[in-house]
């Protein structure tokens, strides 16, 4: 589910999770997620707009991946 998508088991007239009356409308009555959508934080996730903060004053990025937790083999000799 992205961007406020309806879930798939959601009640005909859901106002969608994103939505100010989420699990509240009386489209929600007796919907399986009207618990989740009523508690579930709302608008924009508030990292994504730091991040994008951060990242705006930096003219290059570096990332760097780590596969596993094991130190590199080193050659004997």
């Amino acid at each position: 589910m992205e961007n406020g998508d309806v879930p798939e088991d959601a009640n005909e007239h859901c106002p969608g999770p994103q939505s100010e009356s989420a699990g509240k409308s009386d489209a929600c009555e007796g919907c399986p997620n009207q618990q989740i959508c009523a508690t579930a934080p709302k608008g924009p996730d508030p990292g994504t707009l730091s991040l994008s903060l951060s990242l705006s004053f930096s003219s290059s990025y570096v990332c760097m991946l780590q596969l596993n937790s094991s130190p590199p083999h080193l050659p004997d000799g």
